[in-house]
């Protein structure tokens, strides 16, 4: 353990913010098993908290900031932990769009922990019906939000505007892949999206189908929601999909699209 300490902190000291040294750092970082370990890294690099939220299988989900002294380039890492150890890490970055206005986010490196990753993924196939999809997870800055109305516009958060496009075009097999999610709050968008389209007489759904919908209306998991302008709490799953709020939600969506 001394040996592998004394080798990151050498790898640390010289590492600057640049291309050519960024894969030699990303490496150095192999050897942390666990989020105490991670976050216990002091000196010229370190390591804050941006955010972090549960998801399904007990996991938890961190967002990281890199920084060098007092200032960071932009570089943030995502850790996937079970019980404390990491089984994902991604360094990531945004990078503005070439052609349209906005952002993408640019893997600059990641590394799984085999061992840990397949354990959870044989839980995932009999509790979710799928594995792990690491682009389940979010990048932005803030954790994964549910609302029906929220903002001065009274929209959805990102994730419920993209639910809604999936059901104008009819797109079952994202609506599915977020049903079997380990974000419980793309698993709370995908039910109404289902919902919706069944409401509308544009699909039927299966059995398996019905069974992971029944699931979700009974889930407790507190999820981060958000109503209007002021109000951001967590709530579990079933309290947010009651049967009022669900018809409302439809009513207003089977006007509108």
């Amino acid at each position: 353990m001394r040996t592998t300490w004394t080798l990151l902190f050498l790898v640390i000291t010289t590492w600057v913010y640049s291309q050519s040294k960024n894969e030699e750092f990303f490496l150095s970082f192999d050897s942390i098993q666990t989020t105490t370990e991670l976050a216990s890294i002091k000196g010229k690099i370190r390591f804050e908290v941006e955010y972090r939220e549960s998801l399904n299988l007990g996991i938890e989900h961190i967002n990281w900031l890199a920084y060098k002294g007092r200032k960071t380039n932009g570089i943030r890492l995502i850790t996937l932990s079970f019980e404390g150890r990491i089984f994902y890490k991604e360094f990531f970055r945004k990078k503005p769009k070439k052609e349209t206005f906005g952002f993408d986010y640019e893997k600059l490196y990641s590394h799984e922990d085999i061992e840990v990753l397949n354990r959870l993924n044989d839980y995932a196939l009999k509790k979710l019906g799928d594995k792990i999809d690491f682009e389940d997870i979010e990048k932005v800055r803030e954790r994964s939000t549910f609302g029906y109305v929220c903002y001065v516009s009274a929209s959805m958060p990102t994730d419920g505007e993209q639910m809604l496009e999936f059901v104008s075009k009819k797109d079952t097999v994202e609506l599915t892949k977020w049903l079997k999610s380990i974000n419980p709050v793309k698993q709370t968008y995908s039910y109404l999206g289902f919902k919706l389209l069944e409401s509308k007489g544009d699909i039927r759904l299966t059995s398996d189908i019905e069974d992971l919908l029944t699931n979700i209306e009974n889930n407790e998991t507190p999820i981060y929601t958000c109503r209007g302008c002021t109000t951001w709490e967590y709530s579990q799953i079933k309290n947010i999909l009651t049967k009022e709020n669900v018809e409302k939600f439809i009513e207003r969506n089977k006007r509108l699209r």
